[in-house]
């Protein structure tokens, strides 16, 4: 995780290590806190969150919004990087890159990022039963080719 008041030129770039997710996810908020006292800001000054959309879900935004953190998710492809060389992929460089993304998103420039609504859980789910009916399709139908093959042979 990436992490800066706004005053400081260079960001504070801190790892998560925990097991499982929830306590993971606590870790991250622990971390928050930590740094905010440490900053010497405001204990019920906002805090803001930029991850990207993923598979994950958005139980993590759920997470962080109950624990009082603003959550912005966004499109992983509307993350504006250079094309024009060939750019190192980390985790590093990915949460800085999103950290510039936020403070230039809290500053109102809002152009080329998507940020993606998140669903209650009641439309995840459902979304999520239709994405898990489909692969079970396609899997009974990757099981009958196979099972014709065999015959075939």
């Amino acid at each position: 995780m990436a992490a800066t008041d706004g005053k400081r030129h260079r960001p504070a770039v801190l790892t998560v290590d925990a097991n499982p997710l929830g306590a993971r996810l606590q870790a991250l908020v622990h971390r928050l806190r930590e740094l905010q006292q440490k900053w010497c800001l405001a204990q019920d000054g906002a805090i803001h969150v930029i991850y990207e959309a993923g598979q994950d879900g958005f139980w993590i935004a759920r997470a962080l919004e109950a624990e009082g953190i603003e959550v912005i998710v966004v499109d992983a492809a509307s993350v504006p990087v250079a094309r024009h060389a060939r750019r190192a992929k980390t985790d590093r460089l990915d949460a800085l890159k999103l950290l510039e993304v936020l403070r230039g998103w809290l500053r109102g420039e809002r152009g080329e990022l998507r940020v993606v609504h998140i669903p209650s859980e009641a439309a995840e789910a459902r979304r999520l039963l239709a994405r898990e009916r489909g692969l079970l399709q396609k899997e009974v139908g990757q099981h009958r080719d196979r099972a014709r093959k065999l015959l075939l042979l």
